[in-house]
């Protein structure tokens, strides 16, 4: 059981009987059933009058509970679990084309969670719809405020036409996401194709020991850690962190023992006044087979990314065939400079043939007060040597 796992108690169990859906109360609460799982979202908030916590019985991907309209989050403290991605699958209905899960926009709910269950948005059967959803669209105004706003346990998130996660907070507003053992993959993203799309998130946890993700965007995150996530497959900027400006920068991000695997073309991107951030322990491998090669460098700070740090980290390729390498491991550009790597090492796998070359123009490219020490190719010698 996952560290983050809510143990109960219940208001609701919620299974499907045929076409019918039933809620059935554990504490005396009125029964529900209807032919559509919205309307028994619905009946179920407006019974209790607070945020409800449900837990989906077992379906199959044949059978799963079919979300016919967004179930949105109307208070604070919503619980919606399930016996395990595995065994709750929630589909959405074809032309939908809206999210599956979401907050009501205007308010933040605190102390949401959504855990143990399978969202399958579908996208075959839609034109448009995220898998979970967590956005204000609204500044607040006043003082600053803390929220504990989402946690997200052993879920896995799929075949949205859309991010499968899109957290945006807005204004004079600390909102956190913790996230633990996930997948959230096939998804086509926004127009970037992240699969994970962060806004203004602070504070928070990603990560665990079965998470992976295929991309991932941090707009203006900071202080957020992220740990033993694995990103891989198939875009440009498999993880791309940026702010807006010197203001609204995205500072003081922790990525440990994460590995960041086959992308089209850059597998990191630091930009837009990302500063301060940490890698530590991190593996950056294998540029995709399909990618324009000899183009991208493997991890670039680009925008006024300074002071950034990466210690102990991999760059280079495992099994790949020979002509698919990045130009460099790192690369500064644009107003970038001041960034740090201590005692990393790259390397080109020659394990299927392969040749001695680790890039194809060298290990980096630094700006003029960029700090590299420690850092060798596999042969032994320094980079750019």
């Amino acid at each position: 059981m996952s560290s983050l796992a809510y143990s109960g108690p219940y208001d609701y169990d919620i299974n499907r009987h045929g076409d019918k859906y039933v809620a059935t109360p554990r504490h005396g609460f009125d029964y529900i059933k209807d032919t559509s799982l919205s309307t028994v979202w619905l009946a179920i908030n407006a019974e209790l009058g607070r945020g409800p916590a449900v837990k989906f019985g077992a379906s199959t991907a044949t059978t799963p509970f079919v979300v016919d309209a967004t179930l949105e989050t109307e208070y604070q403290g919503t619980i919606i679990s399930g016996l395990g991605p595995e065994r709750s699958i929630l589909m959405l209905d074809d032309s939908v084309d809206d999210d599956m899960i979401r907050n009501t926009n205007s308010e933040f709910h605190r102390n949401t969670r959504v855990e143990s269950i399978c969202l399958d948005g579908n996208r075959t059967g839609n034109a448009a719809g995220r898998g979970l959803e967590f956005a204000v669209g609204a500044a607040t105004g006043g003082t600053e405020q803390f929220y504990e706003w989402v946690t997200l346990d052993n879920i896995i998130i799929t075949e949205c036409d859309q991010e499968g996660l899109y957290m945006q907070s807005t204004s004079n507003v600390l909102a956190t996401l913790n996230m633990d053992n996930f997948r959230i993959w096939d998804c086509d993203g926004d127009a970037s194709g992240y699969q994970i799309s962060l806004d203004r998130i602070f504070d928070g946890w990603i990560g665990g020991t079965k998470s992976s993700v295929s991309s991932m965007r941090m707009k203006t995150c900071s202080s957020m850690h992220v740990h033993n996530l694995y990103f891989g497959g198939g875009v440009d900027n498999l993880l791309q962190i940026d702010g807006g400006d010197a203001n609204y920068n995205a500072t003081g991000n922790i990525f440990t023992n994460c590995r960041v695997d086959n992308a089209l073309g850059t597998a990191v991107l630091l930009d837009d006044y990302a500063c301060r951030n940490m890698f530590m322990g991190c593996e950056f491998t294998n540029m995709s087979q399909s990618a324009a090669t000899n183009t991208y460098p493997c991890v670039e700070a680009a925008g006024n990314a300074r002071y950034n740090f990466f210690n102990g980290c991999y760059f280079g390729h495992n099994n790949i065939i020979t002509d698919d390498r990045w130009t460099y491991a790192y690369a500064d550009s644009g107003s970038a400079d001041y960034n740090h790597l201590i005692g990393c090492i790259s390397g080109y796998g020659a394990v299927l043939g392969g040749n001695a070359e680790h890039f194809t123009v060298d290990e980096e490219n630094a700006a003029a007060n960029t700090i590299i020490k420690e850092c060798y190719k596999n042969s032994g010698a320094a980079w750019n040597a």
